[in-house]
């Protein structure tokens, strides 16, 4: 409805403010717990919440959807800026740089990917479900 198109706006500008919390407390965080734990619990978080947000039964309605995809926003912002520190300080000063590009590369390969994913899969609800399924992967990078 005409209506309620402000509420998708809606939606990703919050997931953005999560993002943006989950960036400035996820450093903190993990500068005093350990930057593999909390990108860990980060990629967890996403996922579930990313499921729930998918989720018909937990988001029966557009509040609930929102504050999902809040908290989701939340630990990607903490999940993200950690992914590129956390392998830089596992390898040598000579291999920083080469590390990074591979993240940055790898991310500008996955986002130009959702746009063949999302064009194949219409149903918001399975796109969104196809999105956080994966991030379970990324546990394993990280054990």
């Amino acid at each position: 409805m005409c209506g309620d198109a402000y509420k998708s706006d809606l939606v990703q500008s919050l997931f953005m403010v999560g993002l943006f919390i989950g960036n400035l407390i996820g450093g903190a965080i993990a500068d005093q717990h350990g930057r593999r734990s909390v990108v860990i619990i980060s990629v967890i978080g996403v996922t579930i919440f990313s499921i729930l947000a998918a989720s018909p039964v937990t988001a029966a309605n557009h509040t609930v959807y929102t504050l999902w995809r809040l908290v989701a926003g939340f630990c990607a912002g903490a999940y993200g800026l950690l992914s590129f520190t956390l392998p830089a300080e596992l390898v040598s000063g000579a291999e920083r740089g080469f590390i990074n590009t591979v993240n940055t590369v790898a991310f500008a390969l996955g986002v130009a990917s959702l746009s063949l994913l999302a064009y194949n899969i219409r149903d918001w609800r399975m796109l969104s479900l196809a999105t956080a399924l994966p991030g379970l992967i990324g546990i394993y990078y990280y054990m």
